[in-house]
């Protein structure tokens, strides 16, 4: 079970609205996946429950039968992809939780392959498969 600093209240207004069924990926898979290096192997993923940051019942990202992820620690990311631009105009204040954000991050295909040719060239044989953004 995760809990996510976003949720049906925000951005994934959308699981209710249009019934969408996010499909969480953890960050450092999706580099992997996109760099080509060692992807984890599928039995290693683990039936994930991903849940919003409000004490309501409904605030259920995405249910365990449905998502399997890698082990995930505190601080780890996780990416959804196809969430589209109304997404966030669409979410509302609820039970104190504000739909304005603090912090913007936004991880493009672009800066992956920025990434993947710096990390070609610096390559010296070792496996590390870290992006730093």
């Amino acid at each position: 079970m995760l809990y996510v600093d976003d949720g049906i209240y925000g951005s994934f207004n959308n699981v209710i609205y249009d019934h969408f069924e996010p499909k969480p990926i953890s960050l450092k898979t999706k580099v992997s996946d996109h760099l080509t290096l060692n992807v984890e192997n599928e039995t290693q993923l683990l039936p994930t429950a991903v849940f919003g940051p409000t004490c309501d019942g409904l605030d259920q990202l995405c249910s365990g039968e449905n998502t399997k992820l890698d082990s995930m620690k505190t601080g780890d990311w996780l990416v959804f992809d196809n969430m589209g631009a109304y997404t966030h105009t669409a979410s509302f204040v609820f039970n104190g939780y504000t739909h304005i954000p603090e912090r913007l991050i936004c991880i493009s295909s672009v800066a992956l392959d920025a990434e993947s040719n710096s990390t070609s060239a610096q390559s010296s044989g070792d496996d590390d498969d870290t992006l730093t953004i």
